[in-house]
């Protein structure tokens, strides 16, 4: 019999159902009493918020009405409570434990302690009422979350004790929680029920397949699995087969992929066994690579003896059988084999002999490996080197290896030595860096750095190196790294070749294109060619100028030349150099060119056409500029046509004196036939005297000094001597000596009569423009030159001397304001659009006055002429401008006074019967201002009819010269709204002239003034009745904002205590519910509530502040602020602040609670701003200033931006963040709210991050 427990012997299949149905019902149980405690939980947490909602509510309610001593509503309230569920008692006590209101009026004015002595919850309502008054409302469930208790603290020390009975909720909800876990309890055990049956199959299915599996590996499938997951005995089972088939597998895999690479790898592995004739057994397909199959080797076929190169097989053959019987048992050997194409493969053969317990050989494996490229590559380093050594002797380059650390040489050629002038034993004691010049040091260091830190494999460059006799040699060198199997530099490889005599070469090359580049520029000649074969242009530099281009500034081409050249030209030019390019004849043209900036040049061109095989290879040609030497011929013709029309006498002679040109004028003047010789002319046209004057001093004057001057005469045909004036030039040549000499003579009787005309208006017009102070000028505009008197100098101040005859000297004269308007002027004066222009301009004298000057002037030049020239005059009108200013300023203020005051003017003369009246009298009769008064018939037209006889009265009054009064009238309405007018006159008697008498009077719209004063009139009845109105209206409203302000804050606090005691309550029950967000919210919720009770208080504050009678009395302003300090002296203490007080003892007549208000709040922010300084500093002081007295308030903190002054004193005004410094942004509005009440002024001064210093000033 089994004696294991019954338990233990039964199957699992069938014990896995039945601990599930016992699991099941164990849940279940546990389920049930965890629902019924939750439950208990849910209810107390729903009845408590209902309970605290309809208390919060109660509470403004109650504290509104005890604040207004309204018992009876408040009554109401709480009986109210009574028709809420569950809510069996509830009491309103005061101070004295006195019961004020009840569900119960019996309870009314009764102890409350009398009160619950009979009550069977008097334990718990004696605990409520001995809690004392709490800060907020305390809401809380009795120990066997049975009842909830409320203490609500209400105003003046009033309390609401409330409790409520919860056994009904949670009667209810105990009932709800049974049926939802019956519910739950029938489906976990149906779910349990088909688990198990769903176990119970799946077990056998799962047997079956362990058992398949095992039958699949053992007959050599090793990729079957059984694939059974989980911690029963069958997977366990069926886990383990699965692990040793994978490994079973892998093993397989690694043997096959073994194979694989020793077949892939280019090593022969070969194993030959000790049977007769040493058979291969073992040949891997690396074979195939000397043209050899493996099986031809396995199946005998090849004897690998055969294979061995004849000189090779002696010797391993001996050496194979010193290893067979000494050893070593591991060897190396190197031999040829023939490949199957017939060529010989070296090869690497290690060996490996097996032998047996009794020492013999059992079989032999080898790994051959083909060496043939390697003992290729020998013998081409074997050969490179021999090269080497013959190109290191080579006589015409030199070459070195120098070190990579210290740039030593460690060996040179003989070539290098011969180049350098040095031996070979100097040169390796020495460094290619002391034979490189300064100048190519830095640049060929730098390189060979870069070399030496890998940036670059070489390098070459061009530079220069110091001979040993002090010369200098060119070279070029090419220098390369020779570096190790590991990369690391070894050695420096250098050649050096000698290009000495090639720069040389090259600077006398560049020396001639240079000379001739400049001798192209002097001569402004330029060169082309143009290469047929390639199809390419070339210019010289010179030729790029010549058409009027920046050298190499554009690609030359034939195209490009012919585009300058002159349209009219252009054809003959391209005809000429086809001809010359088709025939070979050389060709010389000249023709125009047009530059891109408008200008025109003459061109003399040559060229000729380069031919081989009869075919034109090379084009060349010439280009002179030849422009100076047309304009010059043109000249010269200009110069003889200007001599044969001029009026004066013209003569030419040679260094002898012999005259040999005599022009027109000379033989019209003197009335000689053209055909007569000069000479002969020449020697009878000079009296006597004129002619010694010519011959002795005119003559050698001008050969001596290049010309002479004076005054001659000559003989005209009558005989008659004509005064001239005669100029004699001598032309010299290159060598200084003079080729010949000109001489003209000009009439100049004429002038000499206009210069005696001239000096006698001079005199007049001098006198007369120093009396009307103005001067004369003379212009060249496109020049910047003028010409004018001396009065115009004075006129500014200057001496004549002082200015100079250009335009920009002349801006001295010029104010800032004159300066444009000359500017404009000149403009016009340069447009030559005008041939006259009268302008004027403010000025500025050399003293620094201003005045004023007019311009009159003339275009003098014919219209186009070169330069333009202009004559005029400037006048000082200082004077007059400033009475014209004055006149005009007058004017217009009497205008802009009449229409302010609606004053018309208006004067008549009796005699002429003239009158005069302004534009303002005009517009008071609703007329238009017009050049001439309105008429009589017009002016009464306009007036109201019942004032228009009285006014017709007395204009005839004053038509006759009579006493005129004022009157007053009005408008017609047929015009308009009636308008009221008030007209004065003032009589002026003419009777000592014997004139009629002379009117000045005004016409003044005082309609405004009439409806003003009946406006009075009706304001001085009403305003003793609206202010007895107002006064009383004020005094109510006053009442009213007394009892708003109190209600509104008992209303704001109220909810706010709400969310204060909600918010309690979620950190004291709930805590652990929340993570750590949510208790930072609740947190940040309770410092707002904070904040807002804060704020609310500050603003009743300011109310108050605004609205407060402020009493005027004598405060101790010393002791006040030490009384402020005591308040702060735990802040100062925690902070170790340091105060400074700088304040003589003295009163000022201020009200008290408004300065220490206004003490507190600066005080208070000095601290708090100054906290984070080590250690704040807080100085407080006061001193007399101006006739006012100034105190301060000082600290150390964070400061402020000036630009936000004047914002900081509104209330919500900050300029801190309220993270870093906590407040409501009200304090300093109240602080100038309390200093403009007491009639003084606050400011603040400060440097962000340095401190803040504020300032009250009250009057003495």
């Amino acid at each position: 019999m089994n004696s294991h427990p019954w338990f233990l012997r039964i199957s699992g299949r069938r014990m896995v159902p039945l601990l599930l149905f016992v699991f099941a019902f164990v849940v279940i149980a546990l389920h049930y009493r965890m629902q019924l405690n939750a439950s208990v939980d849910d209810v107390v947490k729903a009845e408590t918020v209902r309970l605290r909602e309809r208390l919060n509510i109660d509470e403004a309610r109650l504290n509104t009405r005890l604040g207004l001593d309204d018992r009876l509503f408040a009554r109401r309230l709480v009986g109210a409570l009574a028709l809420y569920e569950g809510v069996d008692h509830a009491y309103l006590i005061d101070q004295d434990e006195r019961v004020l209101a009840s569900l119960s009026r019996l309870d009314l004015g009764r102890r409350l302690t009398e009160v619950i002595s009979t009550l069977p919850q008097r334990a718990e309502l004696e605990t409520m009422a001995g809690g004392g008054v709490p800060r907020a409302l305390d809401l809380r469930p009795t120990p066997n979350s049975t009842a909830l208790n409320a203490v609500v603290p209400l105003q003046d020390g009033h309390r609401l004790l409330v409790w409520q009975d919860l056994r009904r909720p949670l009667a209810l909800r105990r009932v709800e929680v049974q049926d939802e876990v019956a519910r739950e309890a029938v489906m976990v055990l149906v779910q349990v029920g088909a688990l198990a049956l769903v176990l119970h199959f799946l077990w056998f299915r799962r047997a079956r397949q362990v058992a398949q599996s095992l039958e699949s590996i053992g007959a050599g499938d090793l990729s079957v699995r059984t694939g059974l997951v989980g911690r029963d005995e069958l997977a366990l089972i069926g886990g383990a087969a699965d692990r040793m088939a994978q490994r079973l597998e892998e093993d397989q895999q690694r043997l096959r992929h073994m194979n694989e690479l020793i077949n892939r790898s280019p090593a022969v592995v070969i194993e030959w066994a000790n049977q007769p004739g040493w058979p291969m057994v073992q040949v891997s397909d690396a074979v195939r690579q000397w043209g050899y199959e493996p099986r031809q080797l396995l199946k005998g076929e090849l004897r690998y003896n055969d294979l061995i190169h004849p000189e090779d097989s002696q010797r391993i053959h001996s050496e194979v059988a010193v290893y067979f019987a000494h050893g070593p048992d591991s060897y190396r050997q190197e031999y040829r084999i023939r490949c199957a194409d017939g060529r010989w493969a070296w090869v690497d053969d290690r060996t490996t002999l097996t032998r047996g317990p009794s020492g013999e050989v059992l079989s032999i494996s080898g790994v051959l490996l083909d060496v043939t490229a390697q003992k290729d590559a020998e013998l081409a380093r074997h050969e490179q080197a021999e090269q080497l050594r013959m190109f290191y002797e080579l006589p015409f380059l030199g070459m070195a290896i120098s070190s990579p650390v210290d740039k030593r040489w460690l060996q040179v050629n003989d070539r290098l030595c011969e180049m350098l002038g040095y031996s070979r034993e100097e040169l390796l004691r020495m460094t290619w860096a002391e034979m490189t010049p300064a100048d190519d040091l830095v640049r060929n260091v730098k390189l060979f750095d870069e070399m030496v830190s890998g940036q670059r494999e070489g390098y070459q460059m061009s530079k220069k190196f110091l001979r040993k006799d002090g010369g200098v040699v060119h070279a070029e060198i090419d220098v390369r790294a020779l570096r190790d199997g590991e990369g690391r530099l070894t050695r420096l490889f250098a050649t050096v070749q000698d290009v000495t005599e090639r720069k040389a070469a090259e600077e006398a090359l560049r020396n001639s294109q240079e000379q001739l580049a400049q001798a192209q520029r002097i001569g402004r000649m330029g060169s082309w060619t143009f290469d047929h074969r390639r199809g390419e242009v070339a210019w010289s530099d010179e030729t790029f100028r010549l058409q009027g281009l920046e050298p190499r500034s554009e690609k030359a081409s034939l195209e490009r030349a012919l585009v300058f050249v002159h349209p009219d030209e252009r054809p003959q030019v391209e005809e000429t150099y086809r001809k010359s390019v088709e025939q070979g004849t050389p060709y010389e043209m000249r023709y125009r060119i047009c530059l891109p900036d408008g200008a025109t040049k003459h061109i003399h061109a040559r060229g000729e056409t380069l031919f081989e095989d009869e075919k034109p290879v090379l084009s060349v040609g010439m280009v002179v500029d030849e422009t100076d030497l047309v304009q010059a011929q043109r000249e010269r013709d200009r110069l003889i046509s200007v001599m044969e029309t001029t009026s004066d006498i013209v003569s030419m002679a040679d260094a002898q004196g012999n005259v040999f040109y005599l022009n027109r004028a000379g033989y019209d003047r003197l009335g000689l036939p053209h055909d007569t010789p000069p000479a002969e002319v020449i020697a009878r046209v000079h009296p006597r005297w004129a002619a010694e004057l010519v011959r002795n001093t005119g003559i050698p004057t001008a050969l001596r000094d290049g010309q002479w001057l004076g005054e001659t005469a000559v003989y005209d045909a009558r005989g008659d001597e004509i005064p001239m004036s005669q100029l004699i030039m001598a032309h010299r040549g290159e060598d200084g000596r003079a080729d010949y000499v000109w001489t003209i003579l000009r009439d100049v009787s004429e002038l000499r009569q206009a210069r005696e005309a001239l000096r006698r208006s001079e005199q007049r017009y001098a006198l007369a423009a120093q009396i009307g102070r103005s001067g004369v000028w003379e212009i060249w505009p496109e020049e910047n030159r003028i010409f004018y008197d001396g009065n115009l100098s004075r006129l500014f101040g200057y001496r004549f001397e002082e200015m100079t005859e250009t335009l920009s000297d002349w801006s001295r004269t010029l104010s800032d304001e004159g300066r444009p308007v000359m500017e404009a002027a000149l403009a016009v004066l340069r447009s030559g659009k005008v041939s006259r222009h009268d302008f004027m301009y403010p000025m500025r004298r050399k003293d620094g006055s201003g005045g004023w000057i007019q311009i009159h002037c003339e275009r003098v030049s014919e219209p186009g002429e070169k330069p333009m020239r202009w004559v005029g005059t400037s006048s000082d009108i200082t004077d007059r401008v400033h009475a014209d200013q004055a006149l005009r300023s007058a004017k217009d203020l009497l205008e802009q006074a009449e229409s302010v005051a609606l004053l018309g003017s208006w004067s008549a003369d009796a005699q002429t019967q003239r009158l005069v009246v302004s534009d303002q009298l005009f517009r008071n009769l609703g007329l238009e201002p017009g050049p001439q008064p309105p008429s009589e018939e017009a002016y009464l037209e306009r007036l109201h009819p019942e004032d228009r006889s009285r006014v017709a009265q007395d204009m005839a009054t004053i038509r006759q010269g009579g006493e005129a009064s004022d009157l007053v009238f009005r408008t017609n309405p047929a015009h308009g709204p009636v308008r009221w007018l008030r007209r004065t006159v003032l009589r002026f008697d003419r009777e000592a002239q014997k004139l009629m008498p002379r009117y000045i009077g005004t016409l003044q719209d005082i309609t405004e003034a009439v409806h003003a004063e009946e406006q009075l009139r009706r304001v001085n009845q009403e305003l003793e009745q609206r202010v007895t109105e107002r006064t009383a209206q004020l005094r109510q409203a006053n009442q009213e904002l007394e009892a708003f302000s109190y209600t509104v804050s008992h209303d704001l606090k109220a909810p706010l205590r709400g969310i204060d005691g909600y918010s309690q309550l979620l950190l004291e029950e709930y805590e652990n519910q929340l993570d750590d967000s949510g208790r930072l919210f609740v947190q940040r919720i309770r410092q707002g509530v904070q904040l807002m009770g804060e704020l609310i208080s500050d603003l009743l504050e300011y109310s108050r502040m605004e609205r407060r009678d402020m009493a005027a009395e004598p405060v101790a302003m010393q002791e006040l602020v030490a009384n402020v300090l005591e308040g702060f002296q735990a802040d100062i203490e925690r902070q170790h602040a340091r105060v400074q007080i700088e304040m003589d003892d003295f009163t000022m007549a201020l009200d008290r609670e408004g300065i220490a208000v206004v003490m507190r709040n600066l005080i208070g922010n000095a601290l708090k701003f100054s906290r984070d300084r080590h250690p704040p500093v807080i100085d407080i002081g006061s001193r007399v200033q101006d006739g006012r007295r100034l105190l301060w308030v000082r600290d150390n903190g964070v400061g402020f931006d000036m630009k936000y002054h004047d914002r900081m004193f509104g209330i919500f005004q900050r300029l801190h963040r309220a993270e870093e410094f906590p407040g409501t942004g009200v304090g300093l509005a109240l602080v100038a709210k309390a200093v403009q009440r007491m009639g003084g002024r606050v400011w603040g001064e400060s440097v962000s991050g340095s401190g803040a210093t504020f300032y009250l000033e009250f009057p003495l």
